[in-house]
């Protein structure tokens, strides 16, 4: 049984600190990029290891296969590994919860419906080529505009060092803001 709690943690890491894109292949012997693909899924990349610990926990008792990976000193990821059922089962669970990503997910479980349904493999078709298109796309697009945070200006005040009293001593300091409910 897949708690909601569980689903919503899961949502909300891949929302927030996980990934999924997808990836043309290039043919090595010409350089050209070739009709193939490799979908990308990083459920959590992240330093707390009690974090870590709790996402490989959910999934494992959802049997999805993963990989843990060390990508930078003291910062692991976890990448939904295997085949592409093995993806699609991540995401069908996830894709009610996660809010950020929602339309990235829809359409790869879409691309993936395509991909099992057909009998055998083949060559990717314009649908799901334009498919992998829009995920990529929404991956660079920032519904804002841009990709920096929104901030509030804040009012800056003038403040007086006591290590000395020459003018290079005085410096332009951020004032706290204080908010009273």
């Amino acid at each position: 049984m897949r708690s909601a709690i569980d689903i919503g943690y899961m949502a909300g890491l891949l929302d927030g600190e996980g990934s999924v894109s997808t990836l043309r292949t290039v043919d090595k012997r010409t350089g050209r990029v070739a009709r193939g693909f490799r979908i990308n899924i990083s459920a959590v990349s992240n330093s707390n290891p009690l974090i870590l610990a709790k996402a490989e926990q959910i999934l494992l008792s959802w049997e999805i296969y993963f990989v843990k990976r060390q990508t930078h000193p003291q910062f692991w990821t976890l990448e939904i590994k295997g085949s592409m059922e093995n993806k699609r089962k991540f995401l069908s669970i996830v894709y009610s919860a996660v809010a950020g990503k929602q339309e990235q997910v829809r359409l790869l479980i879409q691309f993936m419906d395509q991909r099992l349904s057909a009998a055998k493999k083949h060559p990717l078709n314009e649908s799901e080529c334009y498919l992998l298109e829009q995920v990529r796309a929404l991956n660079h697009l920032n519904y804002l505009g841009t990709v920096t945070t929104a901030r509030e200006p804040r009012e800056s005040v003038m403040i007086q060092s006591e290590l000395g009293s020459d003018v290079e001593s005085a410096a332009e300091m951020t004032a706290p803001t204080l908010k009273l409910a």
